[in-house]
């Protein structure tokens, strides 16, 4: 994160000067939506999205959102709890069949608090990753590990438990994950950039 502090060196800059000379310094890679009052105040990019293509970074630019999908997946899910299609107490057996652990809850999951084994943890994931598999494929990779601790008795970060809410999510609504966000967050919001 980048702090813009008033300096007596740039207090002569207009704002996107200070904003430009900040992004300069801190050599930021990306794209940014300044907005005040419902107005846009800066929207750019700075340097490169794609170093061997040479394309630049700019408002337009879309960049993978890594782990805020679990912000997605998390309010998919109280949707289908306030749609009384699940609830969040239940176990994850209720919903993904053959599923081990009957005492691991999507509580938990939501949570990170079940004790499955972080998928991104495992020695061979840097080199599996851009391998496309289907989810049940990705599920049986941690499926039958040992849990690394009761269930609701500590925190640990786990994308696998993520994984398996995504299965829930499809089981459950009998729609596709993607459908699903699409149909009940990004439609409703007017979310149309994908």
């Amino acid at each position: 994160m980048v702090v813009i502090q008033e300096e007596p060196v740039v207090q002569s800059l207009g704002f996107e000067q200070k904003v430009d000379k900040i992004m300069e310094e801190n050599m930021f890679s990306g794209s940014i939506l300044l907005v005040e009052d419902n107005k846009v105040k800066i929207a750019k990019g700075y340097n490169m999205a794609n170093s061997e293509t040479m394309q630049l970074n700019g408002p337009d630019t879309v960049f993978q959102i890594g782990s805020l999908t679990k912000a997605f997946t998390a309010a998919a899910i109280m949707q289908l709890q306030e749609m009384g299609k699940l609830n969040i107490n239940d176990s994850v057996q209720k919903y993904i069949e053959d599923y081990p652990y009957e005492n691991v809850t999507l509580y938990q999951l939501l949570t990170h608090t079940a004790g499955i084994p972080n998928l991104t943890a495992f020695p061979d994931f840097i080199s599996t990753m851009d391998i496309p598999v289907c989810v049940s494929e990705n599920i049986a990779k941690f499926l039958n590990k040992p849990l690394e601790f009761e269930p609701g008795s500590q925190f640990a970060y786990s994308n696998s438990g993520y994984i398996l809410l995504g299965a829930v999510i499809e089981n459950v609504s009998g729609q596709s994950y993607s459908q699903f966000i699409e149909d009940h967050i990004m439609s409703p919001l007017g979310m149309g950039n994908k």
